[in-house]
């Protein structure tokens, strides 16, 4: 099961990224979404340094 999670894992921070992405192309203002988004991104990145 840890290869499955490993690999949905960097799916899901480039699915972060990716939506992070589109939101910032318009002026909606989405602070929550921006620090939850960022925040997961930052988590799991660290989390593969460590390994």
């Amino acid at each position: 099961m840890a290869p499955h999670v490993n690999a949905a894992t960097g799916e899901m921070q480039l699915t972060a990224k990716k939506v992070l992405q589109t939101v910032h192309k318009f002026s909606v203002k989405t602070p929550t979404l921006d620090n939850l988004l960022s925040e997961f991104i930052h988590e799991k990145q660290n989390d593969h340094q460590r390994e």
